[in-house]
C-alpha cells in the first residue's frame, strides 16, 4: 500500500537543489528534474505513467487529474474492467489495454493506483461511442 506524507514536512526540490554547493539554477526544477541525494533524504519522484494501447508511448503526469484529461482527449472511453496496472475500455482491451500506474522518473513501477484514484478515473472518463 502506498503511503503519503504531508508535503510541508519535506523541503521542495528547488530548496534541495539550492542547498547543493555550486548549484544555483535560477530557473528551478522542471518536471523531470532530479535533485542529487534526494533518494537518501527519502524524497522520491512519483509520477502517474500512462500508455494507451499496445502501440502507445508511455507518458508521465504529475497528477491523476492531468492523466484523466489526457485519456479523455484520446477518447479511450469508460472503464469496463480493472487489471494489474491498468484497465480495459470498449476501445482498448485484451493486450491493447490502458496501462496506468505510479512510477519513478524512469518509469519503473512503484505501485498501482489507489482506490480513490480509480474512482476518480471511473467517474471522470467520458463515454465514447464507436
Amino acid at each position: 500500500m502506498r503511503q503519503t506524507y504531508p508535503l510541508d514536512d519535506y523541503p521542495t526540490l528547488a530548496e534541495l537543489r539550492l542547498a547543493i554547493p555550486g548549484n544555483h539554477d535560477s530557473e528551478g526544477p522542471t518536471e523531470t528534474a532530479v535533485c542529487p541525494g534526494s533518494e537518501q533524504l527519502g524524497i522520491v519522484e512519483d509520477f502517474i505513467w500512462v500508455r494507451v494501447g499496445d502501440a502507445g508511448e508511455y507518458e508521465s503526469f504529475d497528477s491523476i487529474a492531468n492523466a484523466l484529461e489526457y485519456l479523455n482527449e484520446l477518447k479511450v472511453g469508460k472503464v469496463t474492467s480493472w487489471r494489474d496496472f491498468g484497465f480495459n475500455t470498449p476501445n482498448f482491451w485484451g493486450q491493447d489495454y490502458i496501462s496506468i500506474y505510479h512510477g519513478t522518473l524512469d518509469a519503473n513501477t512503484s505501485g498501482e493506483l489507489t482506490s480513490n484514484e480509480k474512482v476518480t478515473l471511473e467517474s471522470g472518463l467520458v463515454e465514447v461511442f464507436n
